[in-house]
């Protein structure tokens, strides 16, 4: 079928191809879908596939994202580096100017067990500030304009359930604890690490897809490790479980992303917005359920050719046995329950207790 799409005359359509293409290529956005051929943020494909198939689509965005967002909008120019300011200018206008949606509710939600409702609340009210700005001024920031939108400060009531953890995160956490528990012991490679902690998930959690591949990118020997569980090694320990539980969020916005776009299906088409290019490579694999091949060829700058090819194996592997045997999973019990707070307890007085 032959469909031709006609833009207003002063639609910057070039202008937004290319920093559609930017926002995937620099790790920016993931999409959770294969995207056409033109890109997932190519503005012809989203009119298409939002117009003529009625599939709308929706951003979901991590802290970082929404923070520079609210930033820019309150007129905090000065905290944010310039490329990112830009990037985040890029990510609004092709949102803006292709009726993208924008979802910032699981990052009000780590804002505000993290950080309190009131701080929640008032990123919160800057981020719907700059949602509702004009794309035209989103537009002049992608270009390198520093100067603040003319937008002010929205009222907006924080969402119930704030005060409820999020089920996934306190799994999340303890993932989280182990990697770095791992991460820490001299005596295994890179590779037994790893082979150790899939053997873990797979013996007391069934399946945890966004901790596989998180761990195959932090325990890989020439992986980056630039914002990954912080200060693991630092000689205040606590700053070593903070980071932690902040590579816990990340996992969570990963594990929610991909449980969103299992949900959505062929309805909606969905994608993730990112500071963190490491992230964003695993938000795409963690929807697709990638073959070991694609998982190989991912990896191996990381791991080299050899180890790759056995990250690859296990990964592919692992979710097989874990589809084939999806109907013997039994729910998540108090038994269960208990035993990841005691885990979890065992290992937070591990890594506190570690010393170079």
């Amino acid at each position: 079928m032959h469909v031709e799409i006609h833009f207003p005359e002063d639609y910057p359509l070039e202008e937004l191809i290319r920093y559609g293409s930017e926002l995937v290529v620099d790790g920016i956005v993931a999409p959770g879908f294969i995207p056409p051929g033109r890109g997932a943020l190519d503005p012809a494909a989203l009119h298409y596939m939002q117009t003529i198939e009625n599939r709308p689509a929706t951003m979901l965005l991590d802290l970082n994202i929404v923070t520079e967002i609210a930033n820019i909008a309150s007129g905090n120019l000065d905290i944010i580096t310039s490329d990112f300011r830009r990037s985040v200018g890029k990510l609004m206008a092709v949102c803006q100017l292709n009726d993208v949606a924008l979802d910032p509710s699981l990052a009000i939600h780590e804002k505000a067990q993290t950080m309190g409702h009131e701080r929640a609340r008032e990123m919160l009210e800057w981020f719907r500030a700059g949602d509702n700005a004009s794309p035209w001024e989103w537009l002049e920031i992608a270009r390198g304009t520093p100067a603040p939108l003319s937008t002010k400060r929205v009222s907006a009531t924080l969402p119930g359930m704030l005060d409820t953890p999020i089920r996934r995160f306190g799994r999340n956490y303890l993932l989280s604890l182990k990697i770095a528990d791992l991460a820490l012991d001299p005596t295994k490679t890179s590779i037994g690490r790893l082979t150790e902690f899939v053997e873990w998930i797979r013996e007391h959690m069934y399946w945890a897809g966004s901790a596989a591949l998180f761990a195959a990118t932090y325990l890989s020997p020439e992986g980056p490790k630039a914002g990954l569980m912080e200060r693991l090694k630092s000689p205040n320990r606590s700053k070593a479980l903070d980071g932690a539980r902040k590579q816990a969020w990340d996992l969570t916005h990963l594990s929610e992303f991909g449980k969103a776009v299992a949900k959505a299906g062929d309805r909606r088409r969905l994608l993730f917005a990112t500071k963190d290019q490491g992230l964003a490579t695993m938000a795409q694999l963690v929807c697709v359920y990638p073959s070991a091949s694609e998982i190989e060829d991912v990896f191996s700058p990381w791991w080299g050719p050899v180890d790759a090819a056995t990250v690859g194996k296990m990964y592919s592997s692992a979710i097989e046995t874990a589809e084939a045997t999806r109907d013997q999973h039994q729910p998540i019990s108090g038994k269960h329950e208990s035993w990841v707070d005691a885990e979890t307890r065992r290992l937070e007085e591990k890594i506190e207790a570690w010393r170079p």
